[in-house]
């Protein structure tokens, strides 16, 4: 296999389609961060009587007085407290938050497989044709395999689960007893398994197969070209951890200004560090939005171009199909 012919061309098809980045942005989802400030020294004499007094939840506020909903809610849950009712307050914080986890989850696995579906749809495409690909016509390709490779994808996810939770305490036993190694063979096994399901969202989405046909047409080409798709594994797993470093680096800019507003000991300081960090992050956003999407396009096009690539000489199950309906047209 030419590893070169194929991390050249996906670049190629990338930059000439850049429409596959908003996939490549969707795709980004199912993967998938958050900054932080910090306070002043709290033990300095920026603590101090605020006019509130000392006594219950008013007293004792960095930088002046507590605002006055941060000051109701303290009370309120002071008094829910008292009363023996905080529980609830607890109870339907839990289950709001759960509910918004599961919720926020859903959206973003739904968004994630529409990319996925949509760069090996528009890699096939671009691989083929020399054509300009448009969104209509990705979204187009993208739509008839969209419930199939969901529920792949909530298979995938129910097994590492469950399979997770199996192998927490021998995956310990592993670590503990290879004096750390064990960590390396887990790694290397995640990788395995990782290219594994790549390719057989390739199979689904481009070979139009169905969940069980796909992972036994990747099953076989992944045995007979094993040593080609761990060199590929490799490459992308390294450059993609290389590139996700670059541009998740910038953060550290980002937050500086807070941070040395916060070490000046200064409300002013700290409120101007505020507002700097809060453009810059703004910014970076943008950009780190954009660069992950070429990142997750680059990659989708690259393990379609592998799974085309090790299957050109393998016969596909419509072919084979069609074989055995001739020698037997009974």
């Amino acid at each position: 296999m030419n590893f070169g012919e194929i991390l050249k061309k996906s670049w190629t098809i990338v930059w000439k389609n850049k429409i596959l980045w908003l996939f490549g942005v969707l795709a980004s989802c199912a993967v998938n961060r958050g900054g932080g400030g910090g306070g002043g020294n709290f033990s300095s004499g920026n603590w101090g009587d605020n006019g509130h007094g000392n006594n219950g939840f008013g007293g004792n506020f960095p930088f002046g007085s507590v605002p006055p909903w941060l000051e109701n809610l303290g009370r309120q849950l002071e008094r829910a407290a008292d009363s023996g009712t905080l529980w609830i307050y607890i109870t339907v914080f839990v289950i709001a938050l759960l509910c918004l986890i599961f919720i926020l989850s859903l959206i973003a696995l739904v968004l994630g497989v529409v990319g996925k579906i949509g760069l090996v749809r528009g890699a096939w495409l671009a691989d083929d044709s020399e054509e300009k690909l448009t969104f209509a016509g990705v979204w187009n390709e993208m739509k008839p395999h969209f419930w199939r490779v969901l529920l792949f994808e909530i298979l995938v996810g129910v097994a590492g689960f469950v399979l997770g939770v199996a192998l927490i305490i021998p995956g310990i036993l592993l670590v503990v007893c290879t004096c750390g190694l064990g960590i390396l063979a887990l790694w290397a096994l995640s990788w395995l398994v990782r290219s594994f399901l790549e390719l057989t969202t390739v199979a689904i989405a481009g070979e139009k197969l169905g969940i069980i046909e796909a992972l036994e047409r990747t099953w076989k080409l992944y045995k007979a070209n094993f040593w080609n798709v761990v060199i590929m594994a490799v490459i992308l797993f390294i450059g993609e951890f290389v590139a996700s470093l670059i541009i998740g680096l910038p953060i550290l800019v980002v937050i500086a200004p807070v941070v040395i507003g916060a070490l000046a000991e200064s409300q002013a300081a700290l409120i101007t560090g505020g507002i700097i960090s809060a453009v810059l992050l703004l910014i970076y956003i943008v950009v780190a939005t954009v660069l992950s999407g070429i990142l997750y396009a680059y990659l989708g096009s690259a393990w379609t171009l592998t799974f085309r690539r090790i299957s050109e000489r393998a016969p596909t199950v419509e072919a084979v199909s069609g074989g055995l309906q001739a020698e037997n047209p009974a």
